[in-house]
């Protein structure tokens, strides 16, 4: 009957089998390397670990087998029809931050860090590829204050491959200001040639913090906008604001322009996708 061996029994030579207490190599130096002949039955090595990100996942009784690393932002998944039994899956589900490939601007002051894009005394921020077949919907989420003393109009025009559209939209933004006590919209703002998406305080007041979700952009299907936001103008209206509407022409785009209908913003825009 095996026992346990004690240490003392090796001396400082020897490999000691706890699988049935022998000594299965007393001719191995205890300072030198030991070899995988000179391990007892099927072992993992480090040898099988053969890039960063590899997993070993059993794929049968006693038979691991190596899974490469997935791509950023995967999910490993369980999937019975693969030869492991999972398998790297992208992740779809909630509010998936998306990277603009560029970043443009008539004024210098642009600038992207990750999916952030930031902004400085821009009249035009121009944010490209940033719609794909990936995602049906997507959420702009934006904080932008004017430079003027007095308040602009803040609107995102469709592009498609670096050239924005400027017609056939039907859009329209309430919004209204809660000091004065009434639930009613006091001001409203149709265009056709950009969507609403709300007015800008100045840089004194704080940013409009709001968001714009865009139906469709990335097929040739009509494109819908729906916005909500918030913010103050000029030190004491605090308004709300509320809005949407459509991009007629059936086709598909890319990215956007975001703009002020006079003078220039400051802020930061950020950009999702969801299924």
């Amino acid at each position: 009957m095996a026992g346990i061996r004690r240490v003392s029994d090796l001396g400082t030579r020897g490999i000691f089998n706890l699988v049935d207490g022998a000594i299965v190599d007393s001719e191995v130096s205890a300072s030198a390397a030991i070899a995988t002949t000179k391990i007892a039955g099927t072992s993992v090595v480090k040898t099988d670990y053969t890039a960063k990100g590899v997993a070993l996942i059993g794929s049968g009784v006693s038979t691991p087998t190596a899974l490469t690393v997935g791509t950023n932002g995967q999910l490993l998944t369980a999937n019975s029809a693969t030869a492991t039994g999972l398998e790297w899956q992208n992740n779809t589900g909630g509010l998936q931050r998306v990277t603009p490939t560029s970043v443009s601007g008539a004024t210098a002051g642009s600038g992207l860090s990750s999916h952030v894009v930031t902004f400085t005394n821009s009249n035009i921020v121009n944010i490209n590829g940033v719609f794909n077949s990936t995602y049906r919907h997507y959420r702009i989420m934006y904080d932008i204050a004017s430079t003027l003393t007095s308040a602009a109009a803040l609107r995102i025009q469709l592009m498609a491959a670096g050239t924005p559209i400027g017609s056939n939209y039907v859009s329209k933004t309430m919004w209204t200001d809660v000091n004065l006590g009434s639930s009613a919209f006091q001001n409203n703002e149709t265009l056709t040639i950009a969507f609403s998406v709300g007015a800008l305080g100045t840089v004194a007041d704080g940013a409009l913090s709001g968001s714009a979700d865009i139906i469709n952009p990335a097929i040739a299907a009509s494109t819908q906008c729906n916005v909500h936001a918030s913010g103050l103008q000029q030190g004491v209206s605090f308004n709300l604001h509320l809005g949407g509407g459509f991009q007629r022409t059936a086709s598909a785009y890319d990215g956007i322009r975001v703009f002020a209908n006079t003078g220039n913003m400051t802020g930061q825009i950020r950009i999702y996708g969801y299924a």
